[in-house]
């Protein structure tokens, strides 16, 4: 998932009981998959993107060691170079904390938050958001690969269409063995 940024953040919603929840600075509300397009183009963002938009990537992360390294490697890798990456550890016990920690001295487009309490995927996700510098910002769970042309072909979308607010990818998940199995997700266009 891609979306603009303002001067008042967005504040990222994580509901488990409904496909999608309508996102703005008051909370957020459960919508049903047709009010989804209707409401997105409600929102009123800032449609001056310069020519190269900074894009932040909103990391979240608890006890995802096994997959992290993989998950910032495919971050590292995108084609579309002008990115930082805000990595917000929520507490995680298992190793994870030296990966990140390593990674942020490799790359200098890396900021780690560690958060003092657990927030959960969403509450750590605000935490990202509000340091995010970015015109636009972007979401990975340290479980997640991106292919290598996500940011780039997201960026496009937002060139192409300055009134997007919102845009998201497919994904294919990838069994334990590195198999590919259903792809998923909401596809706003057919052409997207």
């Amino acid at each position: 998932m891609m979306m603009t940024a303002s001067h008042d953040k967005a504040i990222y919603c994580n509901s488990y009981r409904a496909p999608f929840c309508a996102m703005s600075s008051s909370g957020c509300r459960e919508i049903g998959t047709a009010e989804v397009s209707r409401v997105i183009k409600g929102f009123h963002w800032n449609k001056n993107l310069p020519a190269e938009p900074l894009v932040s990537i909103i990391v979240t992360v608890y006890n995802k060691a096994p997959f992290l390294s993989q998950s910032l490697e495919s971050l590292l890798a995108q084609t579309y170079g002008n990115i930082e990456i805000i990595i917000v550890d929520d507490g995680s016990t298992d190793g994870g904390r030296e990966i990140i920690a390593r990674y942020k001295e490799r790359d200098s487009r890396i900021t780690v938050i560690h958060n003092t309490e657990n927030l959960g995927p969403g509450g750590s996700a605000n935490v990202g958001i509000a340091a995010s510098k970015g015109e636009l910002l972007a979401r990975l769970d340290a479980d997640d690969i991106s292919f290598p042309h996500r940011i780039e072909l997201q960026v496009k979308e937002f060139q192409k269409d300055p009134d997007l607010i919102f845009c998201s990818g497919l994904s294919v998940e990838i069994d334990e063995d590195g198999r590919a199995g259903r792809t998923r997700g909401l596809a706003m266009e057919p052409d997207i």
